[in-house]
């Protein structure tokens, strides 16, 4: 009897950690509409007012994606929404709209009933490159982004061009700023043909593979993934500091600027490949300056708003830059200078 059992190859966790089998495919608005005939959506409210012929057969949940929203008291909400349709394990969570509605509605789909089947469909250029690609989903906690989550890799991304049309210059920005972060970790090729004047289905595939290629080193964010949050930590201050009214894409543009800064008066980047990055930007129209009112908040508090970010390690890991496609993430030893170089900046905009 034990000579008719066949042995089974076990794939180790390291194995299991490269295998990302999200299937992001481009579709049309008609395509999509026949997709989402008859399933579960959790939908922006705003995506549902310009496109409402969409949804027109489908099971819903509206609900406006902002920071404030963006908590477990929503997630229950949709929960609340599966239970009422009776949604089984069996079905899939279509998640449409922007960061927060992927975010949040990939992470509703992950841990209802133990876990439902997952597809984004991202509404605006910055999920599309970002939010909707490496398996991330998350609310914030007391006063902590994304501090509640699970790795959850949906089963397939829906790009559709189409909503691209709708999006304001600034978003269109805010989508830029992320594709120009990627380039600059990852793949300074897509640098020379980026542009907003004509976003192509190209570059953003081109985008999304090569963060799903630096997600498959690292899917659980142990280490090389940590590159993707150049400028982040930068960011998430600033979000802080304004309340939020300074949009992620915004934030994470003055937050590349001051690590490439930084970088180089740590002497770590050249200074023409400082001016190289920072004429990249200029030349995007990416919008990264701030307030003095904001500066004066952010300079004040900082050391509070770095300090949620520590409470990931046991020191705060700011990525910084070597050259493009060279990021290197900083050590214990370097934490109180990159600081107090983040404070002289913020103090020499407000003497001015």
């Amino acid at each position: 009897m034990m000579e008719m059992c066949k042995k089974v190859k076990l794939l180790s966790f390291a194995d299991m950690e490269k295998k990302i089998k999200t299937k992001i495919e481009f579709i049309s608005l008609d395509d999509l509409k026949s997709v989402l005939m008859n399933q579960i959506v959790v939908l922006d409210k705003k995506v549902y007012i310009h496109y409402r012929s969409l949804f027109s057969k489908t099971e819903r949940f509206l609900f406006t994606p902002n920071e404030d929203n963006k908590n477990l008291y929503t997630v229950r909400k949709i929960y609340s929404f599966l239970d009422k349709i009776n949604a089984v394990r069996t079905d899939t969570v279509y998640s449409t709209g922007g960061g927060i509605t992927t975010d949040i509605g990939g992470f509703a789909a992950a841990t209802f009933k133990r876990g439902m089947k997952s597809v984004l469909i991202p509404t605006t250029l910055l999920s599309m490159v970002d939010a909707a690609v490496g398996g991330k989903t998350g609310v914030n906690f007391r006063g902590s982004k994304n501090l509640v989550g699970v790795f959850n890799q949906p089963e397939k991304v829906y790009i559709c061009m189409d909503f691209l049309k709708s999006l304001s210059e600034k978003q269109i920005g805010e989508g830029l700023a992320e594709i120009l972060k990627i380039g600059i970790v990852a793949g300074k090729h897509i640098l020379k043909d980026l542009s907003g004047e004509n976003i192509s289905e190209d570059i953003i595939r081109k985008a999304i593979e090569l963060k799903i290629s630096v997600c498959e080193q690292d899917v659980y964010d142990h280490s090389a993934r940590m590159m993707l949050n150049f400028g982040h930590t930068f960011a998430h201050a600033v979000e802080k500091a304004s309340g939020y009214s300074v949009s992620h894409g915004n934030a994470v543009s003055y937050g590349m600027i001051t690590a490439i800064e930084i970088s180089e008066k740590l002497g770590l980047l050249k200074s023409y490949t400082s001016e190289e990055m920072k004429s990249l930007m200029k030349g995007l129209n990416l919008d990264y300056q701030l307030s003095d009112e904001i500066a004066a908040r952010l300079l004040k508090k900082c050391d509070h708003y770095f300090l949620k970010d520590k409470k990931k390690s046991n020191y705060i890991r700011f990525v910084l830059l070597e050259d493009l496609e060279k990021p290197l993430i900083s050590n214990n030893n370097q934490e109180s200078e990159i600081i107090e170089l983040f404070k002289a900046k913020l103090g020499k905009q407000l003497r001015k």
